[in-house]
């Protein structure tokens, strides 16, 4: 029964939006920091979405494995900060920075 929920949860979530894509490649942190207010503004989940999959970026290429709540929020807090003292610098270099520390 609990899969069963999970999966529906799952379908809405993923069906209640519109499908975007986001090429992180050539993104610098200015844009980065741009786009997620818009999305803050537009839509909270969407914009969640992004923190967590920054954070993700960011464990994974310093080779965490673990999800922590704290470690997530100084890593959002970090990134956003460091992203506004160097909007030209690649967001997913920020990232590594913030990921590693």
């Amino acid at each position: 029964m609990k899969r069963i929920a999970l999966l529906v949860v799952l379908t809405v979530l993923s069906t209640s939006a519109p499908a975007a894509q986001i090429e992180f490649g050539d993104m610098s942190c200015g844009a980065y920091v741009s786009k997620l207010g818009a999305l803050a503004e537009s839509n909270m989940q969407a914009a969640s979405t992004l923190l967590v999959w920054m954070y993700g970026y960011g464990a994974g290429v310093s080779g965490g494995t673990m999800f922590d709540q704290e470690g997530f929020e100084r890593f959002s807090r970090g990134l956003a900060e460091h992203c506004l003292d160097n909007v030209e610098m690649p967001i997913l270099d920020a990232a590594r920075v913030i990921g590693g520390r």
